[in-house]
């Protein structure tokens, strides 16, 4: 029987997961759902009464799921009973809710989430901070390892585990709200995005947007009104040129590196 993996990536660490526990469980198909979203005649197609094993691949945005991933589980029409299972990739240690939110959606649509997992991967969200340095980012890929290995296990062997939720109540208080105002507010981020005068043209910015949303019509890039706040494009930029809300240079960048091979 065939399983199924649906992802979203903004920098790869969640496209190298979902690939990593694909070729694990073998007879895989991966999805991004950056490509379907929306498209109820393709999801259906790729999952079928035959599918055994039904995965998602999601980082951690603002203490829960990015807007594209909510929406997207808030559309599937779940077809057969597969065992289904859920990774979050995270740069921090503190659990959220983002395992909690994906099973509240499936049971909307029928379906439990027999097991969820969480994988610390580099961290890259410049809004907050500038992305860990080369040593400390190749550190966490091979301590990842090990975890990505357990889980594809697991989810081959159908495990059943515990939904954890946030590990201190604060992060359930204030993670809920923020992650909802994140949701509804992210896809004006675009406006937000600034561009110096050492930007060269050179369009890795737009290859590296995993939603399309940022175009060349001219030598500099401009964003349109779809963005996830992934910040691709910042870590992609080969001469620093792109920032958020501030003309601060970034001091260090990161994509995974299987991610960056395709976006070349």
């Amino acid at each position: 029987m065939k399983n199924v993996i649906f992802y979203f990536s903004g920098t790869g660490n969640s496209l190298a997961v979902a690939t990593s526990i694909a070729e694990k469980i073998g007879d895989c198909e991966i999805v991004d759902i950056a490509k379907v979203n929306g498209d109820a005649e393709t999801v259906s197609a790729i999952m079928t009464n035959a599918t055994e094993r039904l995965g998602f691949v999601f980082p951690q945005y603002f203490w829960g799921l990015p807007s594209i991933a909510h929406l997207f589980l808030r559309n599937l029409k779940v077809v057969g009973s597969p065992y289904a299972f859920s990774v979050i990739t995270a740069g921090g240690d503190s659990a959220s809710v983002e395992n909690r939110q994906i099973a509240k959606l499936l049971a909307r649509k029928g379906l439990n989430l027999a097991a969820g997992f969480r994988v610390t991967m580099p961290d890259n969200y410049y809004v907050f901070y500038d992305a860990d340095a080369q040593e400390k980012a190749a550190a966490a890929l091979e301590s990842a390892k090990g975890v990505i290995e357990s889980i594809a296990i697991q989810a081959a062997n159908k495990a059943v585990t515990e939904i954890e939720g946030p590990a201190h109540w604060y992060e359930s208080l204030f993670g809920r709200p923020v992650n909802a105002l994140f949701r509804q507010n992210v896809h004006d981020a675009g406006k937000h995005f600034r561009v110096s005068g050492e930007c060269t043209g050179c369009g890795k910015c737009v290859r590296a947007c995993s939603i399309g949303n940022i175009s060349m019509p001219g030598k500099r890039p401009v964003w349109g009104p779809a963005c996830e706040q992934c910040n691709g494009c910042i870590n992609a930029c080969p001469v620093k040129a792109i920032s958020y809300r501030t003309d601060r240079k970034v001091l260090s960048q990161y994509l995974h590196p299987e991610y960056a091979k395709l976006k070349k």
